[in-house]
């Protein structure tokens, strides 16, 4: 038996912002079928093994090969909370420090799949076009065991798309206040993407459809997305992941027609230095939020000669 505990909620601050990163679309329903693939072992409110994907994906600018599967309905790229608790209760809507991180919620819902149901994982296409899902099949909703939920989360190679597929995600009212969420949550807890309607404390349901997560700026994984090999000869940077400030080491020439500009992953410029003053400069974070940016180098005609990915702490 769950023991209810009273938390107190708390005030999201400025720092925890609707990110989109990603673009939310609304694609034809057509999942795969719900019995395919490998069933997952994984006891209610907890987390499965750790899980290969098949591929690297990109996710909020972090690259993953391996995902853990809660029975909550969160598939995370966090492999630390393998085999351990997948939280029930859900304290407030994404984002939040206190909510599970690296995680795709399809939704996170109180579930129980020692009352009925399946979770299973499948793979399949050819590189650079393989994909990976994970299947919800008819698994009990705790509080209402005669209701379930039957969904899909697909990761897509190379666009690094994550679609859900919702054949039918039904409302428990009386337990867990009915809440669910369905979204994206970043690596430290300070950016999501929701669809609309869908987060705390909303109440909602939905039977046969299907949402696509498109990646904006977010898509800047070595290698994808945003190209990076200039910046390895052109920009040193150090501390990385930095905290108080950041030192960068120009290349050689004229500084002054240069800029260095520091964006976050909507593309929102947090920083700015029209004119350098030399080959080694430090910029003051101590204003800026965590969390993931793009360091850009430009020259006079505003031309990017390079780019970066900066984590801040």
């Amino acid at each position: 038996m769950k023991i209810f505990y009273t938390l107190l909620l708390l005030t999201l601050l400025p720092l925890f912002v609707q990110s989109q990163c990603y673009t939310i679309t609304q694609p034809t329903y057509a999942p795969l079928p719900f019995v395919i693939g490998t069933p997952i072992s994984v006891q209610d409110d907890n987390y499965s093994d750790t899980i290969p994907i098949g591929f690297s994906f990109c996710f909020y600018g972090g690259q993953y090969t391996h995902v853990v599967v809660g029975a909550n309905g969160i598939v995370s790229f966090n492999v630390q909370y393998a085999n351990d608790y997948c939280p029930w209760q859900i304290p407030g809507a994404i984002p939040g420090n206190t909510i599970p991180r690296a995680s795709i919620m399809l939704p996170w819902q109180d579930l129980a799949p020692s009352l009925g149901g399946t979770i299973r994982y499948t793979n399949g296409g050819s590189a650079p076009n393989r994909w990976f899902v994970v299947s919800y099949d008819n698994v009990a909703m705790y509080g209402c065991p005669s209701s379930t939920f039957t969904g899909q989360v697909w990761l897509y190679e190379t666009s690094n798309n994550i679609e859900m597929q919702t054949m039918t995600k039904s409302l428990c009212a009386g337990w867990n206040g009915g809440a669910a969420i369905q979204g994206l949550h970043n690596q430290n807890g300070a950016m999501a993407d929701v669809v609309t309607g869908r987060n705390y404390p909303t109440q909602w349901t939905a039977t046969n459809e299907a949402r696509r997560f498109i990646p904006n700026l977010c898509n800047v994984c070595s290698g994808v997305g945003v190209e990076e090999t200039a910046a390895e000869t052109m920009l040193t940077t150090f501390p990385n992941p930095a905290n108080a400030q950041l030192n960068v080491q120009l290349p050689g020439g004229d500084h002054k027609n240069y800029a260095l500009s520091l964006s976050d992953l909507a593309g929102r410029e947090v920083l700015h230095l029209p004119k350098l003053n030399g080959a080694q400069q430090t910029l003051d974070l101590q204003t800026i939020s965590p969390g993931i940016y793009l360091l850009q180098l430009s020259d006079a005609q505003g031309v990017r000669k390079a780019v970066k990915k900066i984590v801040v702490e």
